[in-house]
């Protein structure tokens, strides 16, 4: 029996890849009704759908320099709170509490700045830059510790990045006209269609090959179903 609520979780990649498998195992089949040849044709359509959609998401032209941008602020970022502990230890009670005044700052907008979403990270980073600039005696301990570059850097390429992540949200509008989930649900929609037309054409014809068909994909439906991958990640 196959599961397809479970086809819907598959990731992008794993759902093109089974309903390719699939179409292949049909493929096999020793002269296919035209009815058969006709759903395939279909789910074969579809299938092509989906790789133009995911392969335009994933060429998507500002997402290496989104990315490089992205390291370069987590570097900053880290760099300027561990040059602040590092003055922990100064022996000048001034350093010192400069240190501790910055890192009450990095406090105050919580653990692991650098792992937020994009947006949030975005926005975290803008506010702590204000209250760098802003507050005196927070400017005056950025400047007493030499991380003035380092604000600046910070800054120019926090900017940067949000411009470029806004670009890249935006171009996402020229994508195909149906989105991935859409055309996803179509998809399955005419497996399943495929599916039981030859589990029919199975009862009908039981001499021909349908049932080794069948148990074939749903042999790969079970392999699919454990092997599915957990998606996720920042963006």
């Amino acid at each position: 029996m196959i599961h397809t609520s479970k086809i819907y979780h598959y990731s992008n990649a794993s759902t093109i890849g089974f309903l390719e498998n699939v179409i292949s195992i049909c493929k096999t089949l020793n002269q296919p009704t035209t009815e058969v040849s006709q759903k395939m044709a279909e789910l074969s359509s579809e299938i092509e759908q989906l790789c133009l959609i995911f392969s335009t998401a994933r060429k998507n032209p500002h997402t290496e320099d989104l990315k490089e941008l992205d390291t370069r602020r987590n570097q900053l970022t880290q760099g300027i709170r561990e040059i602040a502990t590092s003055y922990l230890k100064h022996f000048d009670t001034d350093y010192r509490e400069a240190g501790k005044s910055i890192l009450r700052t990095f406090a105050k907008y919580g653990k692991q700045i650098e792992k937020r979403k994009y947006y949030d990270q975005t926005e975290i980073t803008n506010s702590l830059i204000r209250d760098f600039e802003n507050d005196e005696s927070l400017s005056q301990a950025i400047t007493k510790l030499h991380l003035s570059d380092w604000l600046q850097a910070l800054k120019t390429d926090n900017l940067a990045f949000n411009s470029l992540y806004i670009m890249m949200v935006m171009s996402k509008v020229n994508l195909p006209e149906k989105n991935f989930k859409e055309s996803k649900t179509i998809a399955i929609a005419r497996f399943k269609s495929l599916f039981n037309l030859l589990k029919a054409l199975e009862m009908v014809y039981p001499t021909a090959d349908y049932g080794n068909i069948i148990k074939e994909i749903e042999e790969l439906t079970k392999k699919y179903n454990v092997a599915r991958p957990k998606r996720g990640g920042k963006e």
